[in-house]
């Protein structure tokens, strides 16, 4: 079944002539493979928008990285369209030279927060995505092959899903949260320690609700698998 029968199939379900075991199963391998289909979409969607992120960080610096990272910090400040002074700090090679915005490196928006932690907890919830639907293409595509759900393999795959998807809310946050901290650190307050200006997304907690939902459903799967077992015996 290609992409588009898939998706087909999903949108309008099979022929509900068939109302017993087989057509039960028949409908659940459609769905399977419907469901393979798009996490393998949506794996290559991600693996472009990590593309396209990484190109981004990189080209945001104007020189080599770790050239870039050694330089020091200053402010620059502008005036917006409603007159006020908008103030961001810059590493520059050169203080005396002043800021020359285009060569660069934007390091504190005005608003306190770094872009570049920004940039690398977006870059990681991505990769966290991939992640997730990879395993989910690989257990609809086990289903689809053998119209068995409740196997030992699901179920564990199932409880990967969601250990992932909790990790996606922690670990982007985690990573951008060490960025900010880092950076305030080393370019603005050199004396003593503070935390770095960073805020967690709606979207975080929402992931934790997914994540701790697949992992009870990973549990219903495993009491499934018994079922299962004791289905095959009579039959």
């Amino acid at each position: 079944m290609n992409v588009i029968d898939a998706a087909k199939t999903l949108i309008r379900g099979r022929d509900g002539s068939d109302r017993g075991r087989g057509g039960a199963v028949g409908r659940l391998v459609d769905a399977a493979w419907a469901g393979m289909w798009l996490c393998r979409v949506g794996f290559v969607l991600c693996a472009i928008a990590i593309a396209l992120e990484a190109t981004a960080l990189i080209a945001s610096f104007p020189a080599d990285i770790g050239r870039v990272l050694s330089w020091e910090s200053v402010g620059y400040g502008t005036n917006d369209a409603a007159g006020m002074t908008r103030i961001e700090g810059y590493l520059v090679e050169d203080k005396q030279a002043g800021v020359q915005p285009e060569t660069a490196y934007l390091m504190f928006e005005a608003d306190g927060s770094v872009p570049l932690a920004g940039g690398l907890a977006r870059t990681a919830s991505l990769a966290f995505g991939m992640a997730v639907l990879a395993v989910g293409a690989r257990f609809f595509h086990r289903i689809g092959l053998s119209g068995r759900p409740f196997e030992r393999p699901r179920a564990r795959e199932l409880f990967i899903i969601g250990a992932l998807a909790l990790a996606a809310a922690i670990v982007p946050n985690a990573i951008g949260l060490a960025i900010s901290t880092w950076a305030y650190n080393t370019y603005l307050i050199q004396y003593q320690f503070v935390w770095g200006a960073w805020g967690p997304g709606a979207v975080d907690g929402w992931l934790v609700a997914l994540g701790a939902f697949v992992l009870m459903m990973a549990r219903v799967f495993d009491y499934g698998c018994i079922l299962q077992d004791q289905d095959d015996r009579l039959l």
